[in-house]
């Protein structure tokens, strides 16, 4: 995502909880919303896992970063790789410096090509979520975002040893549908391309109504605080597949959300919703609606509990870098 992370980043700690602006990253989202009710009877899903990489004719070895330093992010810091470190394909390819700023989970996730599945990478390490890691490589020629995860598998593989295999394993999932077949709700619209992403307002004041997504960068998962208790939720031209992940981490629900919406190309979304007390409930007595609620009223989409079968990433093997 061309300009995602360009607020403030939440990583997987709450450090960034004291800003009013929070980033919210799908494969590292902090926040605290209770987990929502599920609706709606078990059945069959297909197969869900990573999203497939570019075809690279056979030459995956080829792909290595020219040179590449890992150290230590004590104190969190974060610097704009200018990109998304998520499984979207927005990526302006030229760039000779790769810059990511994260925990191993994060990389994993960027390197597998991972949206939904990144909180149910099993046997990683506690260090892995919690220990975040800057790493700086150089990138040989102009290669396709694709071909920069193939990089990032080999220095994964070099310097933390990481060895990993994916494993069929019916799992109980959530699928998103439309509440009405091919009738989107208010806060939920298709992305104008013509539009061409560009940023044209300013973010809204604390007591400003919301009516666009005009200041929203594209390709920025975003949620902010506002008067109340109430928290804004919003992307541009991204995709339900990532929406649902988005959902997924928000709600806390504990499972996976797959997409069977039947909405294909990107969308922009926003809602407002009740912020969760400290014990996970919906705060009680708001004119807001609770997160649950807006996902119906203002996105016209509801949750339905199902059997799928996914492709869970299994780590067999990983150790701690030294720096370099």
């Amino acid at each position: 995502m061309g300009t995602l992370d360009k607020v403030i980043v939440a990583m997987a700690k709450a450090r960034a909880a004291k800003s009013r602006w929070l980033l919210v990253v799908i494969f590292g989202i902090v926040f605290w919303v209770g987990p929502l009710r599920s609706l709606g009877q078990n059945s069959a899903v297909p197969v869900l896992g990573p999203l497939p990489l570019e075809q690279t004719n056979g030459q995956a070895s080829r792909f290595e970063f020219e040179v590449a330093s890992v150290r230590l992010n004590e104190k969190w810091k974060f610097a704009d790789p200018g990109y998304s470190l998520d499984s979207d394909d927005n990526y302006v390819p030229g760039e000779s410096l790769f810059i990511a700023d994260g925990p191993l989970s994060t990389f994993i996730g960027f390197a597998y090509k991972l949206d939904l599945l990144n909180s149910m990478i099993a046997n990683l390490p506690k260090w892995a979520n919690e220990q975040s890691y800057e790493i700086r490589a150089r990138v040989p020629g102009a290669p396709s975002k694709d071909q920069v995860r193939l990089m990032m598998r080999a220095l994964l593989i070099e310097r933390f040893q990481l060895a990993i295999h994916f494993e069929k394993q019916e799992k109980p999932a959530l699928a998103l549908t439309l509440i009405k077949p091919g009738k989107l709700g208010p806060g939920l619209h298709r992305h104008d391309k013509g539009a061409e992403c560009r940023v044209t307002g300013s973010p809204p004041k604390p007591e400003e109504q919301i009516s666009s997504l005009d200041w929203l960068p594209c390709n920025t998962y975003l949620a902010f605080d506002r008067p109340g208790g109430v928290i804004f939720s919003a992307a541009r031209n991204t995709t339900m597949r990532q929406l649902c992940a988005f959902i997924s981490n928000v709600g806390r629900y504990g499972r996976t959300v797959i997409d069977e919406s039947g909405i294909a190309g990107a969308i922009d979304f926003g809602m407002e919703s009740t912020r969760p007390g400290a014990d996970g409930a919906e705060q009680a007595g708001s004119a807001v609606e609770t997160f649950e609620e807006a996902l119906k009223d203002q996105l016209g989409v509801k949750l339905t509990q199902v059997k799928a079968l996914l492709d869970i990433p299994i780590v067999d093997r990983v150790n701690a870098p030294k720096e370099n």
